[in-house]
Parts: C-alpha cells; sequence; structure tokens
C-alpha cells in the first residue's frame, strides 16, 4: 500500500480513497423561497440519530441549489432502488427541467416526495454545519416511508445493482464452465494465448469444488504472474460453438506480469486498436470484447447474461455515464 504524503497535494487520489466506500444513492429535494421543486443526486447520507430522529445530507457550496437548500425550512431524502437509475442521473445534472415527467408529491412539511422511491424520509431542518467545501445539512425526520426492494448502489465512480448481479449468476452453470476475467493495464486488456494460438480471457474451469470464483481466478492469476483487484461480474455467456460457459468479472492490474513472461507471448496487452481479433476462439469472445471497450471508454459498465440461447447476450442492468456531485 503507498501511503500518500500529503492529501493536500493529489485530491484525484483522495476521491478515489474515498469510492472504496460503498453507499446508496439517495435524491434529495426541497422547494425554494419561490416555490420551485429544487433536487439532486446524493450518496453523502447517513443517519445520525434514533432520539431525535436525525439524519444528515451533505451539500457541495457549488451545487446549483445550494442556497435553496441553505435556507430551506424542509426537505426530503429519497431512497433510490434498481429501477430508479435513469432518475438518478437526470438529478446528477444542473438540468434546469429535472422534474419534468417525475411523478411526486408533496409532504405535510412541504417537501417532495418522488413516487416509487425504496424509501423516503419528510425532514424539518433541524441544524447546518460548515464542512469545508460542503455544508451538513441535519434534519429531523417528521415522517417516513419503508419500502421493499433491491437499492442502488455507488461504488468506484460506477452504479452496483445487487438483484442483477445475483440474477446472472443464477444461470445454471454446467460442466463445461469458466470462470473469466477482463483486465485493463493502462487502458489495455491482458489476454492470454492458448494452445491453439487463439487469444482470449485468462480463465479458469469451475468443473472442480476447489474454493469460490475469487479462489479460482486468484490462484490463475499467480500462475499466470499477475496482481490485480477483481471488481464486479460483467458477463455470463455461452461460446455456442465450443459448447463451453463464461462467467466473466472485470478488474484492474495492480502488478503486471513480467516482460520475460510477456515475452513469451503467453500473456499480452492490447488496446481495441491492435487486438487480434480475428485470433479470437469465438464470435461471442468479440461481442463481450467489443461491449468492454464500449463501456469502459464511456464509464457505463453494465451486466450481461446468456441463458444459453446461440450464444446471445442480453443486458441484464444498465448505468448511467457519468456521476456528478
Amino acid at each position: 500500500m503507498n501511503e500518500k504524503p500529503s492529501v493536500d497535494s493529489d485530491v484525484k487520489a483522495l476521491r478515489g480513497a474515498f469510492s472504496n466506500f460503498l453507499t446508496g444513492v439517495t435524491i434529495v429535494c426541497t422547494v425554494d423561497p419561490s416555490g420551485n421543486t429544487r433536487g439532486f443526486t446524493a450518496n453523502s447520507f447517513t443517519s445520525v440519530s434514533l432520539d431525535p430522529p436525525l439524519i444528515l445530507i451533505c451539500i457541495a457550496k457549488t451545487a446549483s441549489s445550494y442556497e435553496a437548500f441553505r435556507q430551506c425550512k424542509s426537505f426530503s431524502v429519497n431512497v433510490l432502488g434498481e429501477s430508479q437509475r435513469e432518475l438518478s442521473t437526470i438529478f446528477a445534472t444542473k438540468a434546469p427541467d429535472k422534474f419534468n415527467n417525475v411523478d411526486i408529491r408533496y409532504a405535510k412539511t412541504g417537501a417532495p416526495i418522488i413516487v416509487g422511491s425504496l424509501s423516503w424520509f419528510d425532514c424539518t431542518a433541524f441544524n447546518y454545519v460548515e464542512a469545508g467545501d460542503h455544508i451538513i445539512l441535519v434534519g429531523r425526520v417528521e415522517s417516513f416511508v419503508n419500502g421493499q426492494g433491491a437499492p442502488l448502489g455507488f461504488w468506484r465512480g460506477n452504479y452496483v445493482t445487487f438483484e442483477s448481479e445475483a440474477e446472472a449468476m443464477r444461470v445454471e452453470t454446467p460442466a463445461s464452465a469458466y470462470v473469466s476475467c477482463l483486465l485493463d493495464w493502462q487502458g489495455r486488456v491482458l489476454l492470454c494465448r492458448g494452445e491453439d494460438k487463439s487469444w482470449t480471457f485468462p480463465a479458469a474451469s469451475t468443473a472442480s469444488k476447489e474454493g469460490n470464483h475469487q479462489a479460482r481466478l486468484d490462484r490463475l492469476l499467480s500462475k499466470l504472474g499477475v496482481e490485480a483487484e477483481i471488481n464486479f461480474l460483467f458477463s455470463v455467456f455461452e461460446a455456442a460453438s465450443r459448447g463451453e460457459t463464461y462467467i466473466v468479472y472485470r478488474g484492474t492490474v495492480t502488478s503486471p506480469p513480467s516482460e520475460a513472461r510477456q515475452s513469451s507471448r503467453k500473456v499480452s496487452f492490447f488496446t481495441d486498436r491492435d487486438l487480434p481479433w480475428d485470433d479470437l476462439p469465438a464470435p461471442e469472445f468479440r461481442v463481450v470484447l467489443e461491449r468492454y471497450f464500449r463501456e469502459r471508454d464511456g464509464s457505463a459498465f453494465s451486466v450481461y447474461g446468456d441463458a444459453g440461447l446461440d450464444g446471445s447476450i442480453a443486458a441484464l442492468d444498465s448505468q448511467p455515464k457519468h456521476w456528478r456531485d
């Protein structure tokens, strides 16, 4: 672990370290003094106290709605579910028409409530605390609804959808299945060369009962001389011509293989421009790689699953392209 000597000199790295904390996603709403509804997407939300019932939210002083919330008497916090990703994207922008086509109602304090939210909290303003480039708005919960469903999460600059990944993993795993990974290193993807001279993802058979997916990948990467951080599931698909199913995770290389190993041409890193597309083992690998490069460049990863029908790849979930404070 590399310790940073001064956080003041590397704000970007500090933001990256903060992003390791998995959070939920909310939309905070109020009505400004002119009677206009205002709102923004936030993940800086937490409970503070049960007696009295208090919550807090952090608001950037550069936010277009900062003054509205600095002066508000009441506000709502709407906890988003998986189906509300698009709504989160809209409220993460500075668009003036965020509430167009959004179904809202007003709580007893007068704060706007987004209908369909997983949970919501109607709050009166309890306290304001100056905190650097943000203010901390503490609210007293006056009423709330505790809903059911899967939450929308946020981690390392991407949305996390728990039910979608679980659904992908419910695909029945046949004997000819492999756990695999797409590993990124400085904008390039790691591929391995097989005995048939084709280039493919690092993959390990799931035929044995020795460990879970992470343990199999750890052993595989150790053999390849690679250290990597595995993030989330990216795709479950069937290579129809090979009769094989692949469960593919995405991750980031933290220590690449030695130059000697790379020079042996058993492993190599490729961009989308120099990747040997004609030497992939089956058409489905090309589809997955094309999707990976496209979504990586747009910072909008999705999870894809295949039920074994002619090697098709069906989107189970999608994520917004950008997160804005």
